[in-house]
Parts: C-alpha cells; sequence; structure tokens
C-alpha cells in the first residue's frame, strides 16, 4: 500500500504502518488524555474496582496514559488481522501484508472463488481474538491491585487495562455486524453459500452494509 512503511515481519507476513497511523495516534492520545476522569469513572462502574487517579491526572501523564492505551488499542487490532492472515494462510491463501492505518488494520490476501469452508474460519478468528484479549485485558483489572501495591500506580494500569478490555470486546461486537466488509458479513455470506448460489449469498450481506452505511 501506498505511503506504508514495513517495520517487521511475522511468519513470513510483512507488518506495515500507513502514514495516517503517525496522525491517529497523537489525536486518540489526546482525546482519551482530555477525557480521563470521566473514563475513569466509566471503568469503575464496569468493572467495580477503586480507582485512583491522582497520579495520572497530573501535568503530561494523562496523554503518556493515552498513547500507551492507543498503542495498546492498535497492537489489538495487529492481533486481530494476524489471526485473520494466519488462518488465511492455514486454509492456502496467500498473505501479502497486514498494515495498520488510521481506521484500524487491513490484511492484504489473494482471493480467488471464496471457498466457505475457509471464509468461516477466517472471518471468525477475528473477532475472536478481539474478544479474548478483551477478556484478558478485563482479568488484568483484577490482578493489577496484587501485582502493584501503590494505589496511585496501580490506578494507571487498571485504567490502562479496564480501557483496552472495553474496546476489544465493541471492537468484537462492531466486527460481527452481519454486513459486508465487516468480518461478520463474511461469516454470513459462508453460512449462506452453503445454502444457496454464492451471487445470492453476496448480495444479501452487501445489501446490509449499504443500510448500515446509510444508519452511520
Amino acid at each position: 500500500m501506498n505511503g506504508s512503511l514495513k517495520i517487521g515481519t511475522f511468519y513470513g507476513i510483512p507488518i506495515q504502518l500507513h502514514w495516517t497511523f503517525l496522525i491517529i495516534i497523537p489525536l486518540f492520545a489526546w482525546i482519551i488524555g482530555s477525557q480521563i476522569s470521566l473514563t475513569a469513572d466509566m471503568i469503575k462502574e464496569i468493572f467495580l474496582v477503586p480507582l485512583d487517579t491522582s497520579l495520572m491526572t497530573e501535568g503530561y501523564i494523562p496523554y503518556i496514559v493515552g498513547i500507551i492505551v492507543a498503542l495498546g488499542l492498535f497492537a489489538g487490532v495487529l492481533l486481530h488481522e494476524l489471526a485473520h492472515s494466519l488462518v488465511a494462510r492455514y486454509k492456502g491463501i496467500r498473505i501479502n501484508s497486514i498494515t495498520l492505518m488510521i481506521f484500524g488494520g487491513i490484511a492484504s490476501m489473494e482471493e480467488g472463488v471464496p471457498d466457505p469452508k475457509a471464509e468461516l474460519p477466517m472471518a471468525l478468528i477475528g473477532p475472536i481474538t478481539s474478544l479474548v484479549v478483551g477478556l484478558v485485558c478485563s482479568g488484568m483489572v483484577y490482578a493489577v491491585p496484587t501485582l502493584i501495591s501503590n494505589p496511585a500506580a496501580s490506578g494507571i494500569w487498571i485504567f490502562v487495562f479496564g480501557y483496552l478490555g472495553i474496546l476489544n470486546i465493541i471492537l468484537c461486537a462492531f466486527n460481527l455486524q452481519p454486513a459486508f466488509p465487516m468480518d461478520g458479513g463474511r461469516v454470513l455470506r459462508a453460512w449462506l453459500a452453503t445454502r444457496m448460489p454464492l451471487y445470492r449469498a453476496t448480495k444479501i450481506p452487501a445489501d446490509i452494509g449499504k443500510g448500515f452505511a446509510i444508519i452511520f
């Protein structure tokens, strides 16, 4: 993809950063850092844990916390795309690259006529990975106080893991929408393709996708 910088490889898959990634990280950091107190209250209500915000609201620390959360979110997106790519490659589909960009991540792969037996697990594994990451991060919210005794310091990591837990679970739910080009649309097409011609199985989630686009 034009404007992308290769930062490494994973199992032979090139990992790239698009230039828009450099814009979204500072933007996310500013948004998250500007809403520390509001978000902390939400995390306390969701997870029912005490959260000391005295340290994370000092000076530039809110924006440092914002950068950590933003990078953690994109790490989750990368894991999501890697999961898609590894299953796709296992099913015999060539993966050209994974690119992180302003709207998240995209795996570039060579696809022919979709095979429902390959498309179904390939589409499902991404949201499942996001759900697992979200649940692990949510579990860390309760583990942090036992690992860090300082309430102010542990408050930062409770905030980070709580935020990432919520975001990754939302990412899972968002991607499961039964609309193209979301993962849920591919899952729906793979399921429908076992019951009707491929063109009809494609048209239904594509039409749903148009409906979601109009709503958004």
